[in-house]
C-alpha cells in the first residue's frame, strides 16, 4: 500500500514544484528591474551624447520589456543632481505630470467594470452642480456671449477632452495641487464651457480632475485612496504618489531646463506644484497631471495594460475595458485619442510635460518608458525620437 502511494506522492511533488517554478518565472523579469537588468549597448550609446555632449538633459531612464515582462533593456545615464554629482539610479523618482491621466482612466474603467459607471453617464448624475453650465458663444471687443449647454457633459467627454473645458481653472494658475476635487468641480472654479460638449477636442486638466471626483463619489473613497488600492498595491507599484515621503525625496530627479545664454542645463522647482511636496493638508491630488512615479512602476502598468488588464497574478480590468481605453474615442473630430490616451493603430500611451513617455506597441508586444525632467525644453523631445530609434535597432537584433 505504502509503494503504491509513492509515485503519487512524486507526482504531487512535481506538480507543486511546477506551479512554484512558474510563478517564480512569471513575477522574476519586472522584479529583476533595478538590480541586474539586461542594458542595450545601442540605447546607450544612442542616449549617451544627448547627456554627456549636447547637454540637453541631465539624465535618462528608461525601460524597454517585452508583453510577458521580459526586460530588453534598462539604461540608467547622467545625473540626478548635477549639483551634488549625484548619478542617476533605476529607482529613481520622476514627476510623470500628464502620464497620471491614464492612471485616472483606468479607475474610471475599474468601476464601469463594476457597473458603478457608465462612459455615457452624464456627469450629472454624479455631480448636480454641473447641471447647468453656460457656454460661449462668442468673443469680440474684450466681451463674452454666452449660451446655455444643449447637450449633458458624458464621463466619456472628459476622459477624452471632449467636453469643451478649458486646460486650466483660473485658480489652478497658482498650482494644479490648490485645491481638493470637490471644489474642482464646482461651476464657479470650472468657469464657462469653450464649446458644446462633444463638438470639439480641447486637451484639458479641468475635465480629468472632473473625473476624479466622479471616481470619489462613485466609489465612496477619496480618488488616491482609490488608485492606492485598486491600482498601485496590486500592481505593486511601491514608488507612485502624489507625495513623496522623505525617503522618495532623496531619489527625485532634480528637474533642469536649457539656459539659452549661458549654453547650460540649469536646476527649476516643479512650477505645476507646490512645495514642500510630501505636504498633505495643502497639497491634493490632480488626476490631470500630479503624481509621481519610477520607470520599474511605469513598466508595470503598462505590462498590466499590455496584457489585457491582466498582469501576473492581479486582474485590474477586464479585457473589454482595455479595449474601450486604447481605441479612438473622437470619431469625426478626427483627434485619435482614446481615453485619456494618444494612440494610433499600432500603439497606445501618453507623455508628460517634462519630457516623460509610457507606451504599448500593439504591433510588437512591447512596452517602452522614458524618463526624464526637462522643463520647458523642447530638447528632450530629440533624446526621445533618438530613443525610439534605437529601441527599432534593438527589437531587430533580439528576434
Amino acid at each position: 500500500m505504502l509503494q503504491s502511494q509513492l509515485p503519487c506522492r512524486k507526482l504531487f511533488t512535481s506538480i507543486i514544484l511546477f506551479f512554484i517554478v512558474s510563478a517564480a518565472l512569471a513575477i522574476s523579469p519586472i522584479s529583476a528591474l533595478g538590480q541586474t537588468p539586461p542594458v542595450g549597448p545601442g540605447i546607450d550609446a544612442t542616449l549617451k551624447p544627448h547627456v554627456e555632449i549636447r547637454d540637453e538633459i541631465a539624465g535618462v531612464v528608461t525601460v524597454v520589456a517585452r508583453k510577458d515582462g521580459t526586460i530588453l533593456s534598462q539604461n540608467v545615464l547622467g545625473c540626478s543632481d548635477i549639483k551634488t554629482g549625484r548619478e542617476m539610479q533605476p529607482d529613481d523618482l520622476f514627476w510623470i505630470a500628464s502620464m497620471t491621466k491614464p492612471f485616472t482612466a483606468t479607475a474610471v474603467m475599474i468601476l464601469v467594470d463594476e457597473g458603478k459607471v457608465s462612459l455615457d453617464d452624464p456627469v450629472t448624475k454624479f455631480i448636480p452642480a454641473l447641471e447647468k453650465l453656460m457656454v460661449v458663444e462668442s468673443q469680440e471687443d474684450g466681451g463674452v456671449v454666452l449660451t446655455r449647454s444643449v447637450r449633458e457633459i458624458t464621463i466619456r467627454n472628459l476622459l477624452c477632452h471632449t467636453a469643451g473645458f478649458t486646460f486650466l481653472s483660473e485658480i489652478q494658475g497658482f498650482g494644479l495641487d490648490v485645491i481638493p476635487l470637490e471644489l474642482a468641480a464646482l461651476p464657479s472654479v470650472t468657469g464657462p464651457l469653450q464649446n458644446q460638449p462633444g463638438d470639439k477636442f480641447i486637451y484639458s486638466n479641468q475635465g480629468i480632475n472632473i473625473a476624479g471626483r466622479v471616481i470619489e463619489v462613485a466609489s465612496g473613497m477619496s480618488y488616491a485612496e482609490f488608485l492606492q488600492q485598486r491600482i498601485f498595491d496590486p500592481l505593486g507599484m511601491k514608488d507612485t504618489t502624489f507625495w513623496p515621503d522623505e525617503q522618495q525625496f532623496a531619489r527625485l530627479a532634480k528637474s533642469y531646463k536649457y539656459n539659452d545664454l549661458e549654453k547650460k542645463l540649469e536646476e527649476v522647482p516643479v512650477h505645476y506644484l507646490n512645495y514642500p511636496l510630501n505636504d498633505r493638508d495643502k497639497r491634493f491630488a490632480e488626476p490631470g497631471g500630479g503624481l509621481f512615479s519610477t520607470a520599474q512602476d511605469c513598466t508595470k502598468f503598462c505590462l498590466m495594460l499590455a496584457n489585457d488588464g491582466k498582469w501576473v497574478n492581479e486582474a485590474i480590468l477586464t479585457k473589454e475595458a482595455v479595449a474601450e481605453l486604447k481605441k479612438d474615442q473622437t470619431g469625426e473630430l478626427k483627434i485619435n485619442y482614446g481615453l485619456s490616451f494618444d494612440r494610433s493603430d499600432n500603439h497606445f500611451g501618453h507623455g508628460g510635460a517634462y519630457g516623460t513617455r509610457m507606451a504599448v506597441d500593439l504591433r510588437r508586444n512591447i512596452v517602452s518608458v522614458f524618463l526624464v525632467q526637462c522643463a520647458g525644453s523642447p530638447k528632450s523631445g530629440s533624446t526621445m525620437n533618438d530613443f525610439n530609434k534605437a529601441v527599432d535597432k534593438l527589437l531587430e537584433q533580439s528576434q
